[in-house]
């Protein structure tokens, strides 16, 4: 079984000690999207074949990660600026908690996303394909 972790929350930009705590307990409780009672998941090494994340933000994790049975960490890296996205760190130090990451677990546990795309006054298609390329650049070599 593979356990898609955080997509309803970021687990490793805020909730990494209480996934390492739901690690050591063997299971965790999930809410049920659809109004049912929550229901129980098991986070067993026997069950899990691995994880995969979704996260804004890795780096909080990434000393941790090694204690998990990881497959794949997706991380979406904008670049935004501060003014439309402001919980997440500076690109430069996003781009570096990508990097130290693919060069611990392999360019194929880390996937980059550049998502969503808003354009607007602030943020036009100029800046995306600039943006995109920077981005690229960076990141050549430690994703797939």
């Amino acid at each position: 079984m593979i356990v898609s972790a955080s997509s309803r929350t970021d687990i490793p930009a805020f909730y990494g000690d209480w996934f390492m705590k739901r690690l050591v307990a063997g299971e965790c409780l999930v809410a049920n999207s659809s109004g049912g009672p929550p229901y129980r998941v098991s986070l067993d090494r026997e069950a899990v074949d691995g994880f995969l994340f979704w996260t804004r933000n890795p780096i909080p994790l990434t000393g941790r990660l090694g204690e998990i049975h990881l497959l794949v960490v997706n991380v979406t890296i904008t670049g935004y600026p501060l003014a439309i996205d402001r919980s997440v760190p500076p690109v430069d130090a996003q781009l570096d908690g990508f990097i130290r990451l693919a060069s611990t677990f392999g360019s194929a546990a880390a996937v980059w996303r550049y998502d969503p795309i808003v354009l607007s006054s602030m943020i036009p298609a100029a800046f995306h394909l600039d943006n995109f390329e920077r981005i690229c650049a960076r990141l050549t070599g430690s994703t797939d």
